[in-house]
């Protein structure tokens, strides 16, 4: 008998697998990244969500984003054995990234679907550091600090232009996983750091500035995209 189930429950997947369609006009999918090289964990970081809306059979326009917060706290004591008082420095950080595209999808067969196209990766980072009783020592390290207080933001922007391509196999009707690689430019502009700084009584404000960068490069999707049609 439980021969018997098992094989019926084999019958059904792959019957399921063999009757597997792939996305026609007004189809809409979603999927996120299994990132297989940390514990097979989704990575909603590095690959994000991801949305499509398919124009038809072969086409579909493409949104991803990210949107990811940090935030830390050291604390340093007064005295080498931890007793004293207590001074913080706090850093956050957040980052939201956005990956309007466009897909050229073709035949393949029945359940493989490859495709080619174009995404203009927007990514937009934000960074804030306080003191509260931190300073730098003689060494130039944070350390307790009586009275030092500071605030120091700064953040980037960049800008994109990403060929890729990939596949999706369609293993049952309306869920697949995928893989994609991808070639393009990329640009970004670190904004000036501002820093208010109070020592002994005294706030001095000045500024560290920014700069630009850019280049091209090859890029991956780590593991495999895993996604399902509405």
């Amino acid at each position: 008998m439980k021969k018997l189930f098992i094989l019926a429950a084999a019958a059904v997947c792959v019957g399921s697998a063999a009757y597997a369609q792939k996305p026609t006009k007004g189809n809409v999918t979603t999927e996120v990244n299994l990132n297989l090289t940390s514990g097979n964990t989704t990575d909603l970081y590095g690959g994000g969500l991801a949305f499509r809306y398919f124009l038809g059979d072969d086409a579909a326009l493409s949104l991803g984003f990210v949107i990811a917060t940090d935030k830390t706290e050291n604390n340093f004591s007064e005295n080498g054995d931890g007793t004293g008082a207590t001074g913080t420095q706090t850093l956050s950080s957040s980052t939201i990234v956005f990956r309007p595209g466009y897909q050229k999808h073709f035949g393949g067969s029945d359940k493989v679907s490859p495709w080619v196209g174009v995404e203009l990766p927007i990514t937009l980072n934000s960074a804030k550091e306080e003191w509260d009783n931190v300073g730098p020592d003689a060494d130039g390290e944070l350390n307790y600090a009586d009275g030092v207080t500071a605030e120091v933001t700064g953040g980037s922007t960049s800008f994109g232009l990403t060929l890729n391509g990939g596949a999706d196999w369609w293993f049952t009707d309306g869920m697949y996983l995928g893989v994609q690689v991808g070639w393009g430019y990329n640009s970004t502009t670190v904004k000036d750091t501002e820093v208010s700084l109070t020592a002994g009584g005294t706030t001095t404000d000045f500024s560290l500035l920014g700069g630009k960068s850019g280049g091209f490069a090859a890029q991956t999707t780590g593991g495999l995209r895993f996604g399902f049609k509405f």
